[in-house]
């Protein structure tokens, strides 16, 4: 799984295992956080919507989490995190829509049509502002 990688580059050993045990939800924030920024990279340089990856492993750490067997206030406390992780990073996705890019150059057909207006020889030239710019000139 994608997470397992991430996570054991991030900390530099294989733990998610362990931060899940532990329910250690500082670590486990830390770790979807630099999930993330991996999956919005790839999905930048590849184009491939990676959606589906990001929220099978908030899923993972989610359930992992609710399902780890233990009861009283430890399993309030849990579920408090689980509560925050799932708040947090739901709505979070790898690949945002960017907006359009803004028109940086004019289209070919405006361009001549430009040229065509202040061409001095060109009938849609109006006279009164070549003679103008001739008498400042």
């Amino acid at each position: 799984m994608p997470l397992y990688d991430s996570v054991q580059r991030q900390r530099g050993s294989d733990c998610l295992d362990r931060l899940i045990a532990e329910a250690d939800a500082d670590a486990l924030e830390d770790c979807l956080v630099g999930f993330l920024a991996q999956l919005r990279n790839e999905a930048a340089v590849t184009n491939v919507d990676k959606t589906s990856t990001w929220t099978s492993a908030v899923s993972f750490v989610s359930d992992m989490l609710c399902f780890s067997g233990t009861s009283g206030a430890r399993a309030a406390e849990i579920e408090a995190k689980v509560l925050r992780l799932e708040t947090l990073y739901r709505q979070l996705v790898p690949n945002p829509e960017t907006p359009p890019l803004p028109i940086r150059a004019l289209p070919p057909l405006v361009i001549e049509d430009l040229y065509e207006v202040f061409k001095t020889d060109s009938p849609r030239n109006p006279r009164w502002c070549t003679d103008r710019l001739a008498v400042v000139v």
